[in-house]
């Protein structure tokens, strides 16, 4: 359970709520469930450990790798494939609503667009390989209502309950490639969701400073009316969680696809070792082995 409006303060230590939203950034980045997430996605491109593999060889002065010894690196689909599979299963068809106003339904659908359908698919995909998906809602400068999937590792969540039902607030931030001058370089914008509010930061550091390129750093309110500004009345990010434990698939297979992985790698260096080692020796006249190897 998180909240910045019930965390205790008094007059010797006192964090203020860009040092708390730092620490939350920094305690997600270092976090088991944030790897789980890069890990699902390189898993689902096939971008499995065995690429990371190497042969060594050990001498006195330490382990050093043997780039004579055959390292075949075989990686497996297997998540790809069950996970597409899956997907296909649940998403492929188009959704449906129901209700016995007809006319409500039409309206429903026009809001949320003839795309909608494309986005459960992408959430369904992203919750499978991250554990849980985000879908942000807003409304664009033409007044219209849309929703945009974000990625997982750029989020934050701050829940108000234990069960991860409801949010206190969201914390979202990515890396941005700007222009200083000539130079380009990459800055880390970060941005605060509240049920009301929007507040805008670059991370310098170790510390949030206001982005002021960004509404002068906020906040500013979620959307607007005509000239007036509105919101939501709760944090515009909807959770899509792959399953109550909010692990990504992945998590269940990887040792076994690790295993199969090193086991077919280790046949295929085998039986390439094998051919190099096979000699037929005929007609030799010398005396030392040695000489001929």
């Amino acid at each position: 359970m998180f909240s910045l409006r019930n965390l205790f303060r008094n007059d010797i230590n006192i964090m203020t709520t860009e040092e708390i939203l730092y620490n939350e950034i920094k305690e997600f980045n270092a976090s088991d469930k944030r790897a789980w997430m890069v890990t699902g996605d390189r898993y689902y491109r096939c971008e499995n450990d065995i690429y990371n593999r190497r042969i060594v060889r050990h001498t006195e002065s330490g382990d050093i790798e043997d780039k004579s010894k055959a390292n075949n690196k075989l990686a497996h689909g297997f998540v790809k494939n069950l996970v597409d599979e899956k997907i296909g299963y649940l998403l492929t068809k188009d959704y449906a609503l129901k209700c016995d106003n007809e006319e409500y339904i039409k309206k429903v659908k026009d809001v949320l667009g003839k795309y909608f359908q494309y986005t459960l698919t992408r959430l369904g995909y992203e919750a499978s390989n991250k554990g849980i998906a985000w879908l942000q809602v807003y409304i664009n400068e033409q007044g219209q209502f849309g929703t945009m999937l974000i990625p997982s590792e750029q989020c934050v969540p701050l829940w108000k309950d234990n069960t991860h039902t409801e949010l206190d607030g969201m914390i979202r931030f990515y890396l941005q490639t700007v222009y200083e001058g000539k130079e380009k370089k990459k800055i880390t914008r970060v941005e605060y969701y509240t049920p009301h509010e929007i507040y805008f930061y670059i991370l310098n550091d170790d510390r949030l400073i206001p982005d002021i390129e960004q509404h002068e750093g906020g906040p500013i309110l979620h959307y607007k009316k005509g000239d007036e500004g509105k919101g939501w009345g709760k944090v515009p990010f909807i959770a899509w969680k792959n399953n109550h434990l909010e692990y990504p698939d992945v998590r269940f297979v990887k040792s076994l696809v690790d295993s199969y992985d090193k086991s077919r790698s280790d046949i295929d260096n085998f039986i390439e070792e094998t051919k190099n080692l096979i000699y037929v020796l005929k007609g030799y006249g010398g005396e030392d082995l040695a000489q001929f190897c």
